[in-house]
Parts: structure tokens; sequence; C-alpha cells
């Protein structure tokens, strides 16, 4: 009889060990369409992959959206073209971490190279549930707040009708923001 408990309670166990790998397995596969989706502008997609919102987390700065509101924050980054590379992909107690690298004209203009970043991803009922960033890798801050203040400047001085783009967060708002960088780029080429 005792062995016949032993035995039920191995098989039960190796296969919630199994179980887990296998969500987990789903989990990653999840995070690389998730970021495959990014990168080929597949806006309508990406939100799919969230469970009921979207919730994400970045210092102190917390954002929470409904999937449609999120797809119009998404026109706004889609703008730049953005090209993510997920470096490394590591589980962490019931989480996901992943290591990403993010390059555009805007991030290339403020920061002068890619920024790499830690996220850490949380799953429920096998979507993603929330995105937290936990650690900026490589990301300038000095740099970023020095060169968002020349561009500002030098737009609200020569580009007025320009002036705001810094907070627009539509589609128009991020061509604008690539317009006063292109801009700003022409009038202080060496």
């Amino acid at each position: 009889m005792k062995r016949i408990c032993l035995v039920i309670s191995c098989i039960a166990l190796t296969l919630l060990s199994c179980n887990s790998r296998v969500q987990q397995s789903n989990e990653k596969d999840l995070i690389k369409a998730y970021y495959a989706s990014l990168n080929n502008f597949q806006l309508q997609v990406v939100s799919d992959y969230f469970y009921d919102s979207v919730r994400m987390k970045e210092n102190d700065y917390r954002y929470i959206a409904s999937k449609d509101s999120f797809y119009l924050k998404l026109q706004w980054d889609s703008v730049f073209r953005p090209k993510y590379k997920v470096i490394a992909i590591e589980e962490a107690s019931d989480d996901i971490m992943v290591e990403v690298s993010k390059s555009d004209p805007r991030i290339l203009f403020l920061n002068e190279e890619p920024t790499i970043y830690r996220d850490r991803f949380s799953f429920k009922n096998g979507k993603i549930h929330s995105i937290e960033t936990v650690e900026f890798i490589l990301f300038n801050w000095d740099l970023w707040d020095e060169n968002r203040s020349k561009i500002v400047n030098y737009i609200k001085d020569n580009q007025p009708e320009l002036d705001g783009f810094l907070y627009d967060q539509t589609k128009q708002g991020g061509i604008n923001y690539l317009k006063a960088i292109n801009l700003y780029k022409a009038a202080h080429q060496d």
C-alpha cells in the first residue's frame, strides 16, 4: 500500500513539474511573439497578448489602460520604427525576466545608443498580466535629459508650431517628435 502511494505521489509530482515547464515554455513563446509583433508593427495583434487590460510599470510611472488605449500608445511609438532585441529570457519564480534592447531614432537621439533594460513579465490565464521594468542596464539619464532639453528649447525658439511635441502621445505627436528631431539635426550639423 505504501509503495502504491509512493508511486502515485511520484507520478503526480512528475506531471506537475512537466506542466509547470510547459507553462513557462508557453509564456516564453508568448513573450517572443509579443516582441516579434512589435518589431513587425502588428499593432492590432499586440494587445491580444494581454489578459484583460495593459499594466506596465517603470520606476514610479504606472500605466494601466484598456487594450484600445494601448493601441493608440503603440501608434505613437510605431512612428519611430523601434526595433526590439530579446537578449535573454529567464524564469524567476512565477514570472519571466526578459533582457531587451530597444533602438529607434528617438532613443538614438536622446541616449545616443540603444537602451537595454530588464522587464518582469507576469501572467494570468495564459496571457500577459503585467510588465514591469525592474532595471535599466544601459541608459544614460543625464545625457537623455540634456538632449531632451536641447531639442525642446530649439523647437520652442525656432519651430513654435511643433512646441508641445514631447507630451503629445498620439500618432500625430510621434510624427511631430520625429520632425523635431530631424529639424534639430539639420540645424546642428557640424
